[in-house]
């Protein structure tokens, strides 16, 4: 292959399947251990969306320290100066929709963490 032809490989979209992205990250919310058996096969970087890397990325943390993996908190980073600004979404399976997750919101700026009240499983972006 010639350096143009690479050029022209290398400029189009990589694969991606945000949806089975959101598999992987619903199952290991609704099942901690599932995120055990992804490990060996998925990293931080496989994931193509940023809000995904990100929420994986937390996750492995949480496991590292041997916390367990939740549905309703989600860690910010210093990129964040006001948390209360903070938009939590979650994915309506059942009507198809995105839905604006603000009532019942905690924020611990200690540990940079939003915690919110989602009563159900769901897929978060």
């Amino acid at each position: 292959m010639s350096a143009v032809q690479l050029d022209t490989v290398l400029d189009r979209p990589l694969p991606q399947s945000p949806d089975a992205e959101r598999a992987v990250l619903g199952s290991i919310l609704i099942n901690n251990n599932a995120f055990y058996r992804v490990i060996g096969l998925v990293d931080t970087e496989d994931f193509f969306r940023d809000a995904h890397r990100s929420i994986f990325a937390t996750m492995r943390g949480l496991a590292e320290q041997s916390r367990e993996i939740d549905l309703l908190t989600l860690k910010y980073d210093d990129t964040v100066t006001d948390p209360t600004k903070l938009n939590v979404y979650f994915y309506d399976p059942n009507n198809n929709v995105f839905l604006l997750e603000a009532s019942k919101r905690k924020i611990d700026t200690a540990n940079k963490t939003v915690t919110v009240g989602v009563t159900h499983a769901s897929t978060f972006v």
